[in-house]
C-alpha cells in the first residue's frame, strides 16, 4: 500500500510539472511560482488518473 501511495505522489508531482510547462508554453514561457500557483497545479495534478483514462478512451 505504501508503494502505491508513493507512486501516486510521484506521478502527481510529475503531472503537475507537465501542466506547469504546458501553461508556460501557452503564456510565452513564464509561469509565476507563488504558493497559490503551486497548490493549484498540484490540485490539478491529483486528477492524473482521469487524464489517463481520457487519453485511453
Amino acid at each position: 500500500m505504501k508503494q502505491f501511495i508513493g507512486l501516486y505522489v510521484i506521478a502527481t508531482i510529475i503531472y503537475a510539472a507537465m501542466l506547469m510547462q504546458q501553461t508556460a508554453d501557452h503564456q510565452g514561457g513564464y509561469v509565476p511560482l507563488d504558493l497559490l500557483s503551486c497548490l493549484l497545479f498540484l490540485m490539478q495534478g491529483l486528477l492524473w488518473p482521469l487524464a489517463l483514462l481520457r487519453w485511453l478512451f
